[in-house]
């Protein structure tokens, strides 16, 4: 564990406080383009047995004089959308759904990042911010990590209006309770789809995996008989991160970051950007 904080310390830049955004992609990528193509690669990406088969997010933040604190939302016991979307046939309604779960601390997430950095599937992101941010987020964390149960929430909730929060939207609550540039932010990493209803299956309803996989509608398109989410993928975090890094390394900033000083970094093999305020 000393290795790892030698090599975060190694890659933060001297800033009294900074949050870092660490994206893991899923080891297929999900394809939103139709329930078709979503559940193909879903199930591609749980061939293996590989962690954080969906992907996963982990925040840090590290305030003037402080140790980083790192945290993550993770489904917890009793787990269900994979039984309910075999066994009980609940169609894509295991999207939005909420069950359990627990709040990942600093030392198991320094021991995953550490993992992930070995290998292609994270890439990381830190931002000088000020001082009264960070004490923002840390007052945040406090409250979160307070909430009984911790629900893991489905990907259309949302943790700052009272609900549950999975991984990704536990990450942007960050952005948001800290004024982050949120709106910006918010923008790059949302994305919006359209359920058919006749996907969205239930205990009375069911939608078998073959009925998914013969759908190919438009997840992007709106209709009448269709249901709006909006979600944060991992990936979309993750392939982010690594294109500002490629125009960095090309062209020395960042075209999505006209408001940031940009460099670049690693940690073992996964890829880092480093924003400073200008």
């Amino acid at each position: 564990m000393k290795l790892l904080v030698s090599l975060l310390l190694a890659v933060s830049s001297a800033h009294a406080a900074e949050f870092s955004l660490y994206a893991i992609k899923s080891p297929k990528l999900l394809n939103w383009s139709t329930p078709r193509s979503l559940i193909s690669t879903t199930l591609r990406g749980a061939i293996g047995g590989a962690s954080h088969q969906i992907g996963h997010v982990f925040v840090g933040f590290k305030c003037d004089g402080e140790a980083e604190v790192l945290s993550g939302m993770t489904n917890g016991p009793g787990f269900s959308s994979r039984t309910n979307l075999l066994k009980k046939k609940h169609g894509m309604s295991v999207l939005i759904q909420d069950n359990l779960g627990r709040l990942q601390l600093t030392e198991e997430v320094q021991k995953d990042i550490l993992k992930l950095s070995k290998g292609n599937r994270m890439s990381v992101m830190k931002m000088e911010i000020a001082n009264d941010q960070c004490l923002r987020m840390k007052e945040w964390y406090r409250e979160y990590s307070m909430r009984t149960p911790i629900i893991y929430g489905g990907v259309d909730k949302r943790p700052l209006n009272g609900e549950g929060a999975g991984c990704s939207a536990y990450a942007m609550s960050f952005f948001e309770y800290a004024n982050l540039d949120y709106p910006e932010f918010n923008q790059r990493f949302e994305k919006t789809i359209y359920v058919p209803n006749e996907l969205l299956g239930s205990d009375t309803f069911k939608v078998g995996l073959g009925t998914i996989y013969g759908n190919r509608k438009k997840l992007a398109e709106p209709t009448p008989n269709s249901l709006e989410v909006k979600l944060y993928d991992p990936n979309t975090m993750y392939l982010w991160i690594l294109k500002q890094v490629a125009e960095v390394e090309k062209s020395g900033k960042a075209a999505d970051l006209p408001n940031y000083r940009a460099k670049t970094a690693k940690l073992n093999k996964a890829k880092i950007l480093l924003l400073e305020n200008l």
